[in-house]
């Protein structure tokens, strides 16, 4: 019993087998990024890691046939499940891994797998005893050299030759493709060539040892390479793990200023929420601008000042706990923060300033960055206002030195900002720019019931309020493709009636005009568009109605969407996209039927149909008789 023989059949498979095995729950269990790439290396792992092991077990197994059915599996998985996987784990193109080419790799490894396992059964004449560990026979397949018909031997040793080969080209292949084509944004070069030469490493002790027959070189071998692998993929995730944090901090930023959320929909941003790490109990929000040195320098970007946003998180944890605040970068140059604060008479204004207040005095970088506050309000559903008033206020402290702390209250009325309804707003506008009327008209009725519930001390802000109503009806009538010459028309003309009304009540009721007036014109725009995008389809259609032609084909023609194709046209000219092509085709062999004398064969190859059986079926049942009897029947009747 020699040394090579225990520790390259037993020890050495075993421990590799244990590590990869360890390296498999890392990449599970401590890696919480699972990319695709990801995913296929832990596929790689552990089905390499049942190779690696299943070679003790099978000269442990006794006599033949079982370590030729262990054998036969091990080198099955390791042909179709673990070389297809090594090669799809590359993100040297991410999001580019085609379904063809899993299936491809795996096609091509299970019959490699299978050209294997068929010879090797062929050939395999029995078992003998390799060496004994004390009373313990150890025992693997005999399987003779060059004897024909079948050279069993010379063609297992060809697959693993053929699977080395394999990787070796595609990693040559990836590693050429990068230096010629560069990558995605993102990807760095270093860690393709650090994977891909892992692959090549991986490759080369397999033919090395297939070559001398000394297994023991790929097992030691691989397991340096899936070191590298490893790595590779580690460094990888690391800086998908960066930049996704930098990413979900915009998509924080931008949910909470869209947010808008009604009773239907609560408990699904909730979830959302969560799922972001955004506390539910954040009901407020406080803007950071740094004003720079003077006018005209900009200010720094505090969200990549990595000093700052290490002093805000410690002053909050210590304030708030790690769960009562998040920061978030907004643009290039402000920075947010949400948390909670306790709502009172004044919308919590003293308990943010006086929070803003120690934090300017005891975090030193932001003695002269600008604050601004928002007011606190009932649950987050309502964080969109006081983001949107911590904006109005650090924009107002910008106008002076640096260093002004303002909450809004202090440059702007409470009542009107609290009532204003901007969720109503925004619906009214949408149908606006959508050209639907009725939904328009029940969204004023709201909006101005909710707009100008002021006392009547209010008129002159409600004239206010009916100007800027006006100018954002305008744009979103323009926004939503109508005709601009009338809709400035339209302005200037309503614009200067509301001039001379004086009864806020009055000027509710004279809404409904202008409102029914402005969607008129964006009603007929679309009207139009419809009528030009149908018209031109058409005159494709009947152009091209004897080839085979589909939807999306005429849908490209006419530069929109299939399903808006569809859409439009059923609504324009009250046909499906098949019905009217079935019509022009029965249009036109109506026409060479009684005007030609080709015969109906002939008529159904020039209509486009694949066979004349299936152009009689069609005719007979749009017309109600065969193309025959139709061709026979007098012109005209």
């Amino acid at each position: 019993m020699s040394f090579t023989e225990v520790y390259g059949n037993i020890v050495i498979p075993a421990l590799s087998a244990v590590f990869l095995f360890i390296y498999f729950l890392y990449f599970v269990f401590i890696e919480e990024t699972k990319t695709q790439s990801t995913r296929f290396f832990i596929v790689f792992l552990i089905s390499f890691c049942l190779f690696l092991l299943g070679r003790p077990i099978q000269i442990l197994s006794g006599p033949h046939p079982v370590p030729l059915i262990i054998n036969n599996i091990r080198s099955f998985l390791f042909a179709a499940v673990t070389v297809p996987m090594i090669m799809l784990a590359d993100f040297s193109r991410p999001g580019r891994q085609s379904r063809s080419r899993f299936v491809i790799l795996i096609a091509v490894g299970s019959v490699l797998g299978a050209t294997y396992s068929l010879f090797n059964s062929l050939t395999t004449s029995g078992s003998a005893v390799i060496f004994s560990l004390g009373s313990i026979p150890v025992m693997d397949s005999v399987t003779p050299v060059m004897t024909p018909p079948y050279y069993g031997r010379e063609v297992t040793i060809a697959v693993y030759l053929t699977i080395a080969a394999l990787l070796f080209s595609d990693s040559l292949v990836k590693i050429r493709r990068v230096r010629r084509n560069g990558l995605s944004p993102g990807i760095n070069h270093a860690r393709v060539y650090l994977y891909n030469s892992g692959k090549i490493v991986f490759a080369l002790t397999f033919f090395l040892g297939s070559i001398l027959q000394q297994w023991w070189i790929y097992y030691v071998g691989s397991l340096i390479s899936v070191i590298v692998l490893g790595y590779a993929v580690a460094l990888d995730i690391r800086q998908r793990k960066s930049r996704m944090k930098k990413v979900i901090a915009f998509i924080k930023e931008d949910l909470i200023h869209d947010l808008s959320v009604d009773a239907g929909m609560q408990s699904e941003v909730m979830d959302m929420l969560s799922l972001l790490q955004i506390p539910a109990s954040i009901n407020t929000f406080i803007a950071l601008q740094d004003p720079g040195t003077d006018k005209n320098r900009r200010g720094r970007s505090l969200a990549s000042d990595t000093g700052v946003m290490r002093e805000l998180a410690a002053y909050f944890d210590n304030q708030l706990g790690a769960d009562g605040y998040i920061l978030l970068p907004v643009g290039t140059e402000k920075l947010g923060i949400c948390l909670s604060v306790s709502t009172s008479g004044d919308f919590g204004r003293q308990e943010t300033i006086g929070l803003c207040e120690n934090l300017s005095r005891d975090v030193s970088m932001l003695s002269t960055v600008n604050i601004g506050i928002g007011r606190s309000y009932g649950g987050i559903e309502e964080l969109k206002k006081s983001y949107q008033e911590a904006f109005t206020a650090v924009e107002y402290a910008s106008r002076m030195e640096g260093g002004q702390i303002v909450h809004i209250s202090d440059i702007q009325d409470g009542e009107a900002r609290v009532r204003y309804p901007l969720k109503e707003k925004t619906a009214f506008l949408t149908a606006i720019r959508l050209g639907d009327r009725d939904i328009a008209l029940a969204q004023l009725e709201e909006l101005t019931r909710r707009l100008f519930s002021y006392g009547n001390d209010r008129d002159r802000l409600a004239k206010v309020r009916i100007y800027e109503l006006l100018g954002a009806m305008i744009e979103s009538a323009i926004s939503g493709g109508g005709d601009v010459d009338k809709l400035l028309e339209i302005s200037e003309r309503y614009y200067n009636e509301a001039v001379i009304i004086r009864s806020r009540t009055h000027l509710l009721d004279w809404l409904r005009t202008p409102t029914e007036e402005i969607i008129g014109v964006v009603s007929q725009s679309h009207s139009n568009r419809y009528d030009n995008i149908v018209r031109k389809a058409m005159g494709f259609i009947e152009e091209h109605f004897a080839e085979a032609i589909s939807v999306k084909d005429v849908a490209d023609e006419v530069c929109v969407s299939e399903s808006y194709f569809k859409s439009i046209f059923k609504k324009t000219s009250g046909y499906s996209y098949s019905e009217y092509l079935t019509r022009v085709r029965i249009d036109k062999a109506k026409e060479l039927l009684h005007g030609t004398e080709k015969s109906v064969t002939e008529i159904a190859m020039d209509l486009g149909f694949q066979t004349p059986t299936s152009f009689s079926s069609l005719f007979r049942r749009e017309v109600g008789m065969s193309p025959t009897q139709y061709k026979n029947q007098p012109a005209g009747t």
